[in-house]
């Protein structure tokens, strides 16, 4: 009977089977050396300059604080797309918003002292496309494996590596510390624990396997055994759409986890 499943009194069990599947699920690029993660943090904020023109020539304060927000929660929801912890993404993508902020001030201070700014992209339509892009590249790139290479070395990496003008000493030094502070969960199920819920992908299509009806919650055989599993593991359960041409491809891409 659907309502027979191993409570937690056989967890063993679970963690086997469940540790058996995650352990196929989780793919990431590897990341050569420190370098290529800092050359795409340069990149993202190369693209200041053109951000404090839009905010210079419409009279926008440098600081959008509700901006902010939003660039935060999505990046710590993305980090588990790569295994890495939602806390420490956080902190990598808000020193990069001190960042930009100190290179958007220092482009502000000499368009006031009379230099001409550049002509400005619009910022909704063609600058922030292109942060996401970067942004989704910069968790990519961290996800393949902490920094090996000797603190010396690792910072000659950044100085090398981050030449944007108008980043200040304090704003490079936090940097490096968010990236050296980037944390990796072991494997997936680890981070099941660690965020307290399980991602099931389903395509919401194939009764009575999985199936919706006029977009309300899914239901079905396995919608209701992916529930029970929750319940084993003490973790919520969050359904993630899929589809069946792109299944496997979003499961090695981490957007859910089984």
């Amino acid at each position: 009977a659907m309502t027979d499943y191993p409570g937690r009194h056989d967890w063993a069990v679970w963690r086997v089977l469940l540790a058996a599947i995650l352990a196929v699920g989780v793919t990431h690029a590897a990341l050569a050396s420190p370098a290529a993660l800092f050359e795409r943090i340069d990149a993202r904020l190369e693209l200041m300059d053109e951000v404090a023109a839009y905010k210079w020539q419409r009279g926008l304060p440098i600081e959008d604080l509700d901006r902010e927000t939003v660039v935060l929660d999505r990046a710590a929801a993305d980090a588990l797309r790569f295994g890495l912890t939602p806390d420490s993404v956080r902190a990598l993508f808000a020193a990069q918003i001190e960042a930009a902020k100190v290179i958007q001030a220092y482009w502000f201070e000499r368009w006031a002292g009379g230099e001409a700014p550049p002509p400005a992209p619009d910022l909704a339509a063609d600058v922030r496309p292109a942060l996401l892009r970067l942004g989704a590249e910069i968790l990519e790139a961290a996800a393949g494996g902490a920094p090996t290479t000797a603190p010396g070395a690792f910072a000659r990496d950044m100085a090398d590596g981050i030449a944007v003008t108008g980043l200040d000493v304090t704003a490079r030094a936090a940097l490096l510390e968010a990236v050296a502070g980037l944390e990796r969960y072991p494997d997936r199920l680890a981070q099941i624990f660690d965020v307290g819920g399980l991602r099931v992908g389903t395509t919401g299509d194939y009764a009575p396997f999985s199936h919706s009806a006029d977009d309300g919650p899914p239901d079905g055989i396995d919608v209701e055994l992916a529930r029970h599993l929750g319940d084993a593991l003490g973790v919520r359960v969050e359904f993630v759409a899929t589809s069946w041409p792109t299944l496997m491809a979003d499961l090695a891409a981490g957007r859910f986890d089984i």
